[in-house]
Formats: C-alpha cells, structure tokens, sequence
C-alpha cells in the first residue's frame, strides 16, 4: 500500500543499523478521508439530534452536558468509534460496525414521557435520513466540480448515503424481525 524508503548506513559501523520507513501513500488518505469524514459526520448529527429533542422537550441533561453539540469529541467513545471499527477494518472483516457514547437523557425530566421518549429515540434515525436525502441531492453539485475534486465528493457522498442507507434497512429488518 504504502512506498518504502531506505536509510542506508555504513555496514561496518555498530552503531547504525539499516531502517525501513513506510511511507503512506496518498491512496491511503484518499480511503481514510471517504471513510472517516462521513463517519464523523454521521455520528456527530445523529447523537446531536437526541439530545436536541429531548432538550426541546423538557430534559436538559445533555444540554448541560454539551453533549447537544457538532463537535465530533463530545461524541466519540474511544473503544465504539475508534478501535473496534479500525480492528474490523484491518482484520478485513466484511462489515464494519461502530457506535457513539449515548446522549444522556433523564426521561423523569420530560413533559409526556411515554410520548416523548418515543420522539427523542427516534431523532437520531430521522437525522440518518435527513442527512441521506440531503447527500443524495449534493450529488447535483458533483458536476460543477473539478475532475479531482468532484471524484472526492462523490466517493464522500456515496459513502453518507449508503451507510445512512444500509442502517435504516437494517434497523427495519430488526423491528419487523427479519433480520
């Protein structure tokens, strides 16, 4: 994947010995940033979008939290987010799966709590939609773009759309027990 480069060092010297440098090639930042920007993208919106309703319905556990917030660290589990996806990935694995630290919600705070918890689990997957209707009317800009730049995006908005896509179909399967 990557180029290699070596230091090479007088044989005869014991103080040196010869190192191997793995350069990354610019086809691995390319696949990390379609991967990981839509990720982070996901996530941060999704885990926003809970913790939003629920402070518009009375609860303001996340919102004095910061938990309501674009910023992807507030969002971030170290083990669900970062290891165990980059572990999927390097084992190949043929899914990838990952998750976000939970939005705090105290459901006693709520006005309607049979009604609202229903609304506040719900945003997050209505954000998944959201998010995958407005990646798939990007794709009208695409063309406006230089070759290059253009490929990004498209790659970028490709991978919103299907993940977006695959979790929804996923999440119906489950509760209509076909999965």
């Amino acid at each position: 994947m990557g180029s290699r480069a070596t230091a090479t060092v007088p044989a005869n010297s014991p103080r040196y010995r010869r190192v191997e440098i793995q350069a990354v090639s610019g086809n691995a930042i390319y696949l990390a940033t379609i991967w990981v920007i839509p990720v982070i993208i996901a996530i941060t919106f999704h885990e926003a979008a809970h913790g939003f309703v629920a402070h518009l319905l009375g609860d303001d556990t996340a919102w004095r939290l910061g938990r309501v917030s674009f910023n992807p660290a507030k969002h971030i589990d170290p083990f669900g987010t970062i290891l165990l996806p980059g572990i999927l990935l390097l084992l190949h694995a043929p899914f990838l799966f990952g998750y976000a630290k939970p939005v705090p919600v105290n459901f006693q705070k709520i006005r309607s709590p049979r009604r609202d918890m229903v609304l506040v689990a719900a945003a997050g997957p209505a954000m998944n939609i959201i998010l995958a209707v407005l990646a798939a009317l990007a794709f009208h800009l695409v063309g406006y773009l230089p070759v290059t730049a253009a490929r990004w995006l498209a790659d970028n908005l490709r991978k919103m759309f299907n993940a977006k896509r695959n979790g929804w179909t996923q999440l119906r399967d489950l509760h209509l027990g076909a999965a």
